[in-house]
């Protein structure tokens, strides 16, 4: 009964991005409103680490092998993701499809954006991407550290 009740939860907050609540025990989670917010609670939750082994993982399960260093500065890391991103969607559009659709990113979020600009595009896409791994680290962690899992 737990488990369906986490997994109905968890599809909530995936395909809404809204606060929720897990019943269980009344804990609420917010997302970060910008990619700087969300790093520097990455970074306050000591998940800052698992986030960058996360992107590295995802984006070499699509054939895009980023390898960036889990010593890496926030700032640098926004900018090199904003780089590839911006590469990919000018020179390999098929494998940023791939990226998006490994990452589970939101199609219609994606569609919301304004392409009219590519860096400026670029730079939401990070966002996206950045909240969508956040989720998967966050929720990992917290299952993992609770023992509910």
């Amino acid at each position: 009964n737990f488990r369906k009740q986490k997994t109905v939860i968890e599809r909530f907050w995936f395909t809404t991005h809204v606060k929720i609540s897990i019943a269980h025990n009344n804990f609420i989670m917010e997302l970060p409103i910008s990619t700087d917010v969300l790093l520097s609670e990455a970074q306050k939750f000591d998940l800052y680490q698992a986030l960058i082994y996360q992107l590295n993982k995802d984006f070499a399960f699509a054939n895009n092998v980023l390898d960036l260093p889990v010593t890496l500065e926030p700032t640098t890391l926004k900018m090199a993701l904003e780089d590839n991103i911006f590469k990919l969607l000018s020179n390999d559009y098929a494998t940023f499809l791939n990226l998006l659709y490994i990452l589970d990113v939101s199609e219609e979020k994606v569609k919301k954006l304004d392409g009219f600009d590519r860096r400026i595009l670029s730079e939401d896409l990070v966002f996206l991407i950045l909240k969508r791994v956040w989720q998967k680290v966050w929720f990992r962690n917290f299952y993992a550290s609770s023992g509910k899992f």
